[in-house]
């Protein structure tokens, strides 16, 4: 009964069918890319851009008085993690507000910048930035966070993890 209706009304309507055919493109388009897990870093990004003959790029010197970065996942720093891992950011600022719009992260000893991937999958609050399940491939990952306050004074927090 069903299909006989959907065959009349595209018979009669030609276009409800390319209409019909749109939206499901767009739904998938909406569902498939948070339904497929995507890493942060790739393994060969990963050794692209933490390999061992890489030389570490220097980051610019925090400015006196920019926001505290804090790491709010205690085990990200303390053992070895499975990955997918929660990632949690809190920003402190000093006397001014936290300017969320500057907001990096760089991965490895290239400084290979990931933010955008961060902010795919993040819930940003006034101060934090939530990642649920960071997906990484297995080893040693080097992070920099970079922020600033709406005065410019910047601040960076340096990290490794090890996934295992």
């Amino acid at each position: 009964m069903k299909t006989k209706f959907y065959a009349s009304v595209s018979y009669l309507y030609p276009s409800a069918k390319k209409a019909f055919m749109a939206v499901c493109v767009l739904i998938i388009g909406l569902v498939a890319p948070s339904a497929i897990a995507q890493p942060l870093v790739t393994q060969s990004e990963m050794r692209q851009y933490d390999g061992s003959n890489s030389l570490l790029q220097p980051l610019n010197s925090p400015v006196s008085g920019g926001p505290a970065i804090e790491l709010l996942n205690p085990q990200l720093l303390s053992q070895v993690i499975k990955s997918p891992t929660r990632i949690e950011l809190l920003f402190k600022p000093s006397d001014s507000p936290v300017n969320l719009a500057t907001f990096k992260v760089l991965y490895g000893k290239a400084r290979f910048d990931i933010t955008s991937r961060i902010m795919r999958k993040a819930k940003v609050g006034a101060n934090t930035i939530v990642v649920e399940e960071a997906e990484l491939p297995e080893g040693e990952h080097r992070f920099a966070i970079l922020i600033s306050d709406v005065q410019g004074r910047s601040s960076t927090r340096e990290f490794s993890v090890r996934v295992q």
